[in-house]
C-alpha cells in the first residue's frame, strides 16, 4: 500500500537544520520529525523494543506515502490506525502495518518477547479479519448505539460530538509479529468509543484510549471503554442514570488473546446515596456516581495494575471531574485508591469548597518501584494539592503552588512521587510555582499558565522525564532547545527541584517511552520549529502532522 505524505526527519548530526551548531545542558536531540496526510494525523503511543527497535502507534487521516502490510479490507469511518517500527535512531521507518482505511483506530501499542500488540477501537467490518484468529471475541461484543448519545448537560454546553470525530467502534486489542508482517492474534472486548468535549483550555475533543500494559509472565492487561452513556435497547430513552452509573473495564487476556482470567468493572467515585440525590434533586440508588475514562495504565514490578483517570461526577451542587488513582493486583482484587473521594463529603456536601475539576492523567513507576504521578487542576481549590488518601489533609511534601493570581487558574499541573503501598506523597511540585507569568482568560483576566504534564518517566538515580503542554512565556534556561507554546520537556531530581526545561513549540506530546538513557515522546505537531529555526511557526494548511521526538539524557554524575 502506498499512501501521500509528509515524511520528515532529522538527526542530530544535522545541527544546522536545528539551529545550534551545539546542544548544551543534559538532553541531546537524535531525531525529531512529522509525518502526516492531507488531514490532521497524530501519534498516540511509543513502546522501546529490547532491541532498541521503536514502535509507534497512531491514526492518519488518510493516504501517507509508506510501504506497510495492509490489515483487512477499506469500509466503516475511520482513517487509517496504524502501527510503525523505527530504527533506534529514528532515522527510517524500517516496518510498518496499517488498517485498511475506515476500519480501526489504533491508541496503543506494547512489545514483548512475544510481538507487537496494539489496541484502539475497530468497526463491524473488522469482524472478517478477527474472527479467524479464534479469539475471546471474534465479533463486537458491545454494539455502539446509533443517533443521538445521551449527555448530562451540565456538563458542557458545547456540542459533544463533532462529525469528524463520532465514529463509534468497539475496543479491540491485537497482536503482531516483531517484523509486522503477521496478523498473530485479536479479539474485541467490551464497551464502545466515547469522546469527551473538554471547553477551554485544554482544547481536547479525544477517545479515551484501549489501554495496553504487559504483565511478567506475558500476560496482556487491557482497559476498554465502557462508552459516553450505558448501552440501551432500542426505544428506551436514557436517564440521567445512564450517565452516571457507567463503569470502565480492566481485563487480564493470555498471550494468544483467547482466553481471560478476569474482567474488573471500574465504578467511581463512591457517594453518599441521600447526598448524591439532593444533588441531582432526586433518588439515587446506587453506592458510585460517575462515568469514569482511564487515561493510562502501568504495571510495576510486582505485576500489579495502576489504572488513573477521572470520572463525570458532581457534588450536591455542581458537576465535577472526579480524579483517580487505582492499584489492582495480578488477580484484578482492588488494592488501594488514591485521589479518589465521595464529592458530596465534607461540612458543606462539596469536599469542603475543593471542587476544582481534577483528574490524574498519567502513572508511572520507577526504579524504587515507587509511584510518578502526573495531575492537573482546573483551578487553586483543588483535592490534587491534599493529602491523596484524605482531602482533609494537606500535602505536606508538595512544593509549590498555584497561589497568588487574579480570577481563575486553568489547568495547573503537578508531578508527585507516591510509595507503592502506603500512598503517602514523598515529593512533588507544581509547574507553575516558579518563574510563571500571568495569562489573559478575556478582559480583566489573568491567571496562571495552564502546563501539564501529559506522561512522564523514572529517569534513573532519582530523576523524572515529563513532556506535556504549555501555552508558553514561562522562564527557561539559556541553552533551552527551541522557545515557544505548544509541548515542552522537562527533567527534575530526586525532591522535584527543575533540572532543565525546554519548549517545543507548535506541538503536543502525549506519550514518552524510555529505554537506559534513551527517551521516545509522540504526538503531534502544527509547524516545524521544532525542526528547523528557519521555519519558525510554520503549519501546514492548518492540519496537524503526527510528531515523534528522541533524544537522550546525559548520565548523572551520581550513576
Amino acid at each position: 500500500m502506498r499512501i501521500a505524505a509528509i515524511l520528515f526527519f532529522v538527526s542530530v548530526m544535522a545541527t544546522e537544520v536545528l539551529g545550534q551548531s551545539t546542544q548544551p545542558g543534559p538532553l541531546r536531540v537524535v531525531a525529531a520529525g512529522m509525518m502526516g496526510s492531507a488531514g490532521a494525523d497524530r501519534f498516540e503511543d511509543v513502546a522501546i523494543a529490547k532491541d532498541g527497535g521503536i514502535y509507534v502507534a497512531g491514526n492518519f487521516a488518510g493516504a501517507v506515502e509508506l510501504k506497510t502490510n495492509v490489515l483487512g479490507e477499506e469500509g466503516g469511518g475511520y482513517g487509517v490506525g496504524a502501527v510503525l517500527k523505527f530504527d533506534k535512531d529514528g532515522q527510517q521507518v524500517v516496518a510498518g502495518a496499517t488498517f485498511a482505511k475506515g476500519l480501526a483506530k489504533v491508541t496503543s501499542v506494547a512489545v514483548n518477547e512475544r510481538g507487537v500488540y496494539v489496541a484502539g477501537y475497530a468497526t463491524g467490518g473488522a469482524e472478517k479479519l478477527f474472527g479467524a484468529l479464534g479469539g475471546l471475541h471474534g465479533k463486537v461484543v458491545t454494539p455502539p448505539p446509533t443517533g443521538k448519545l445521551y449527555v448530562a448537560k451540565e456538563h458542557s454546553d458545547e456540542p459533544k460530538f463533532k462529525p469528524e470525530h463520532d465514529v463509534r467502534g468497539a475496543p479491540f486489542v491485537a497482536r503482531l509479529s516483531h517484523d509486522l508482517t503477521r496478523l498473530e492474534a485479536a479479539t474485541f472486548l467490551e464497551g464502545y468509543q466515547s469522546i469527551w468535549y473538554v471547553p477551554e483550555n485544554i482544547r481536547e475533543d479525544v477517545y479515551q484510549p484501549t489501554g495496553l500494559a504487559l504483565l511478567s509472565n506475558g500476560d496482556v492487561i487491557v482497559t476498554h471503554d465502557g462508552g459516553y452513556n450505558r448501552a440501551f435497547k432500542a426505544g428506551e430513552k436514557p436517564t440521567i442514570e445512564d450517565y452516571y452509573f457507567v463503569p470502565d473495564h480492566i481485563s487480564r487476556l493470555s498471550a494468544d488473546l483467547k482466553r481471560r482470567a478476569w474482567r474488573e468493572e471500574l465504578y467511581t467515585p463512591k457517594v453518599n446515596m441521600e447526598h448524591a440525590g439532593r444533588g441531582i434533586k432526586g433518588e439515587w440508588k446506587h453506592e458510585t456516581m460517575g462515568n469514569p475514562r482511564i487515561f493510562r495504565v502501568r504495571v510495576d514490578a510486582k505485576d500489579q495494575v495502576l489504572v488513573s483517570g477521572w470520572s463525570a461526577s458532581r457534588t450536591v451542587a455542581e458537576p465535577w471531574w472526579s480524579p483517580f488513582l487505582r492499584k489492582y493486583d495480578s488477580d484484578g482484587k482492588l488494592v488501594w485508591t488514591a485521589y479518589e473521594h465521595d464529592p458530596t463529603s465534607g461540612r458543606d456536601q462539596r469536599m469542603n469548597g475543593q471542587v476544582s475539576d481534577a483528574y490524574v492523567r498519567s502513572v508511572a513507576v520507577d526504579e524504587k518501584n515507587r509511584l510518578l504521578v502526573s495531575l492537573t487542576g482546573d483551578g487553586g481549590n483543588n483535592v490534587l494539592r491534599q493529602d491523596p488518601r484524605d482531602y482533609t489533609r494537606e500535602a505536606e511534601n508538595l512544593r509549590g503552588g498555584v497561589s497568588g493570581f487574579k480570577g481563575r487558574i486553568l489547568f495547573w499541573g503537578a508531578v508527585a512521587r507516591l510509595d507503592t503501598e502506603s500512598r503517602e506523597l514523598l515529593a512533588g511540585n507544581h509547574f507553575n510555582a516558579i518563574g510563571a507569568i500571568t495569562w489573559g482568560f478575556g478582559k480583566g483576566r489573568t491567571g496562571t499558565i495552564p502546563m501539564w504534564a501529559e506522561d512522564l518517566s523514572d529517569a534513573g538515580v532519582g530523576r523524572v522525564v515529563a513532556v506535556g503542554r504549555q501555552y508558553g512565556g514561562f522562564k527557561l534556561p539559556e541553552h533551552a532547545l527551541w522557545t515557544g507554546p505548544g509541548a515542552f520537556v522537562r527533567v527534575f531530581d530526586e525532591r522535584f527541584s527543575e533540572v532543565y526545561t525546554t519548549a517545543v513549540p507548535d506541538a503536543t506530546l502525549t506519550t514518552v517511552a524510555r529505554s537506559g538513557n534513551r527517551f521516545v515522546a509522540v504526538g503531534e505537531t502544527l509547524g516545524e520549529k521544532a525542526m528547523s529555526e528557519r521555519a519558525p511557526w510554520a503549519k501546514r494548511a492548518g492540519q496537524k502532522d503526527a510528531f515523534l521526538l528522541l533524544f537522550d539524557l546525559a548520565k548523572s554524575s551520581q550513576e
